[in-house]
Protein backbone atom coordinates (compact mmCIF):
# COMPACT_ATOMS: atom_id res chain seq x y z
CA UNK A 1 0.00 0.00 0.00
CA UNK A 2 1.23 3.48 -0.63
CA UNK A 3 0.37 7.04 -1.48
CA UNK A 4 0.36 8.05 -5.09
CA UNK A 5 -0.42 11.17 -7.04
CA UNK A 6 -3.56 11.11 -9.16
CA UNK A 7 -1.87 11.38 -12.56
CA UNK A 8 -4.43 9.35 -14.51
CA UNK A 9 -7.30 11.76 -13.94
CA UNK A 10 -5.10 14.73 -14.76
CA UNK A 11 -4.84 15.91 -11.17
CA UNK A 12 -1.24 15.25 -10.02
CA UNK A 13 -1.59 17.43 -6.91
CA UNK A 14 -4.18 15.12 -5.31
CA UNK A 15 -2.80 12.29 -3.21
CA UNK A 16 -4.67 9.02 -2.93
CA UNK A 17 -4.17 5.78 -1.05
CA UNK A 18 -3.58 2.81 -3.32
CA UNK A 19 -2.79 -0.88 -2.96
CA UNK A 20 -0.08 -2.19 -5.26
CA UNK A 21 -0.75 -5.74 -6.47
CA UNK A 22 2.13 -7.75 -7.91
CA UNK A 23 1.86 -11.18 -9.55
CA UNK A 24 4.60 -12.74 -7.39
CA UNK A 25 6.60 -11.80 -4.33
CA UNK A 26 9.70 -11.68 -6.54
CA UNK A 27 8.12 -8.88 -8.62
CA UNK A 28 7.91 -6.50 -5.68
CA UNK A 29 10.56 -3.78 -5.98
CA UNK A 30 13.15 -3.91 -3.21
CA UNK A 31 13.86 -0.18 -3.35
CA UNK A 32 11.19 2.20 -4.51
CA UNK A 33 10.64 5.92 -4.65
CA UNK A 34 6.89 5.73 -5.22
CA UNK A 35 5.81 5.97 -1.59
CA UNK A 36 6.02 2.35 -0.48
CA UNK A 37 6.16 2.07 3.30
CA UNK A 38 9.26 0.00 4.17
CA UNK A 39 7.51 -1.38 7.27
CA UNK A 40 4.77 -3.10 5.26
CA UNK A 41 4.93 -6.79 4.45
CA UNK A 42 3.71 -8.52 1.32
CA UNK A 43 1.05 -11.22 1.47
CA UNK A 44 -0.23 -13.59 -1.18
CA UNK A 45 -3.94 -13.08 -1.93
CA UNK A 46 -6.10 -14.16 -4.86
CA UNK A 47 -7.22 -11.29 -7.13
CA UNK A 48 -10.87 -11.93 -6.27
CA UNK A 49 -10.14 -11.40 -2.57
CA UNK A 50 -8.29 -8.18 -3.29
CA UNK A 51 -11.16 -6.81 -5.39
CA UNK A 52 -13.73 -7.82 -2.75
CA UNK A 53 -11.70 -6.13 0.00
CA UNK A 54 -11.44 -2.97 -2.09
CA UNK A 55 -15.18 -2.41 -1.76
CA UNK A 56 -14.91 -2.51 2.04
CA UNK A 57 -11.79 -0.38 2.47
CA UNK A 58 -13.26 3.11 2.41
CA UNK A 59 -9.86 4.79 2.81
CA UNK A 60 -8.33 3.05 -0.21
CA UNK A 61 -8.95 4.79 -3.53
CA UNK A 62 -7.74 2.10 -5.90
CA UNK A 63 -5.62 -0.95 -6.59
CA UNK A 64 -2.87 -0.93 -9.18
CA UNK A 65 -2.19 -4.36 -10.69
CA UNK A 66 1.18 -5.04 -12.31
CA UNK A 67 2.10 -7.76 -14.79
CA UNK A 68 5.17 -9.90 -14.18
CA UNK A 69 8.23 -8.27 -15.71
CA UNK A 70 6.49 -4.91 -16.37
CA UNK A 71 6.44 -2.81 -13.23
CA UNK A 72 6.07 0.51 -15.02
CA UNK A 73 2.60 0.06 -16.58
CA UNK A 74 0.07 -0.90 -13.97
CA UNK A 75 -3.69 -1.22 -14.46
CA UNK A 76 -5.62 0.87 -11.97
CA UNK A 77 -8.97 -0.32 -10.64
CA UNK A 78 -10.79 2.41 -8.73
CA UNK A 79 -12.93 1.49 -5.72
CA UNK A 80 -15.77 3.68 -7.06
CA UNK A 81 -15.78 1.73 -10.35
CA UNK A 82 -16.02 -1.63 -8.57
CA UNK A 83 -18.84 -0.34 -6.36
CA UNK A 84 -20.70 1.03 -9.39
CA UNK A 85 -20.39 -2.30 -11.21
CA UNK A 86 -21.71 -4.18 -8.18
CA UNK A 87 -24.68 -1.79 -7.89
CA UNK A 88 -25.41 -2.18 -11.60
CA UNK A 89 -25.34 -5.95 -11.29
CA UNK A 90 -27.67 -5.87 -8.28
CA UNK A 91 -30.17 -3.61 -10.09
CA UNK A 92 -30.50 -5.91 -13.08
CA UNK A 93 -33.79 -7.68 -13.42
CA UNK A 94 -33.69 -10.89 -11.39
CA UNK A 95 -34.33 -14.20 -13.07
CA UNK A 96 -37.99 -15.31 -13.02
CA UNK A 97 -37.08 -18.99 -12.93
CA UNK A 98 -38.54 -20.84 -10.00
CA UNK A 99 -36.32 -23.08 -7.94
CA UNK A 100 -37.51 -26.71 -7.70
Amino acid sequence: MGCDNDKQSGNPDVEKLVIYAFPTLQDIPVVSTTGFDPDLIAVLLPVTHILFQLTALETVNSIIFFESGDLTNGIEIRREDIQDLIQLQLKQKPSTKQLP
